[in-house]
């Protein structure tokens, strides 16, 4: 399977490269979050990808499942009745509070430490009932207690980690020590950043691999540009903001601009929660 990042459709890998057959009648999950909306994002993005290269059959089931991994956690710790902690994160994001927002990593990072092994019995039970293949991570925090659950329940499925952030640190913590449970655990980083900080903390070329960048959704790079030279002169200029948590943040600090320059007109693009995947 070939990762496409961003418009280098010749990804760099360490080690060899990530080979996939899709067994149609057993799931693939990709766990995600949706604090922010890159998790999601970089997962449907992988997914779009891995079914253009291995399309099932019309009468196969969809081998590939996005599942929410804190919505699960929810459910078995209080049974979602408090507010959920992607959901506090994107209301202080939607208000330009970056700083609490980040602070949230922490107390995510702590709750976590607190409740591993409630949280991992709650993985236990999913993994059992989903019987997976392979699982592939989109969300920091939670990687070591989904690996280990899974040699505990599903020992043959492999976890592949996708990181989407440029860097691991306290705050988003997504690489964990290698350690003799890691033996199942391949880490996918976009950076030489990412890549120094796995192999710092054990990880070696048969558990990594490197990519040329983030993963992105080929609508961004399938068709080519259009050349600046092919404008017409007159024709308005348009920002777009992809993440709907910033759109408040980005008014205020856009509207200085878009007075300033009559031409530059402003489109926002709207994501909201989807009720089902």
């Amino acid at each position: 399977m070939e990762l496409v990042c961003g418009r280098n459709k010749q990804p760099k890998f360490h080690g060899t490269d990530i080979s996939l057959a899709l067994p149609h009648v057993q799931s693939i999950l990709f766990m995600i979050g949706n604090g922010g909306s890159g998790h999601r994002a970089a997962a449907v993005a992988l997914r779009h990808c891995l079914l253009n290269q291995c399309p099932p059959s019309p009468n196969e089931q969809h081998p590939v499942k996005l599942v929410n991994a804190a919505e699960i956690i929810d459910e078995g710790l209080h049974g979602q009745l408090l507010p959920s902690g992607d959901d506090v994160y994107n209301y202080f994001m939607q208000y330009g509070w970056y700083y609490t927002a980040g602070l949230l990593g922490y107390v995510a990072s702590w709750s976590i430490r607190q409740s591993g092994e409630t949280i991992g019995s709650i993985f236990d039970e999913f993994f059992l009932h989903e019987q997976p293949v392979l699982v592939v991570s989109f969300v920091p925090f939670l990687n070591s207690l989904m690996r280990k659950s899974l040699l505990r329940t599903c020992p043959t499925c492999q976890l592949v980690t996708l990181v989407t952030d440029m860097s691991n640190s306290s705050a988003h913590t997504w690489i964990d020590p290698w350690d003799d449970t890691a033996t199942n655990h391949t880490y996918v980083v976009g950076n030489s950043q990412l890549e120094s900080q796995a192999r710092e903390l054990g990880y070696s070329d048969s558990s990594l691999r490197r990519t040329s960048g983030m993963v992105v959704h080929p609508c961004f790079y399938e068709k080519e540009p259009v050349s600046a030279d092919s404008i017409q002169a007159g024709s308005p200029t348009i920002v777009v903001f992809f993440w709907w948590m910033c759109t408040n943040a980005c008014r205020k600090h856009s509207n200085p601009s878009m007075q300033e320059a009559p031409r530059l007109q402003r489109c926002s693009c709207v994501w909201r929660k989807p009720s089902s995947f």
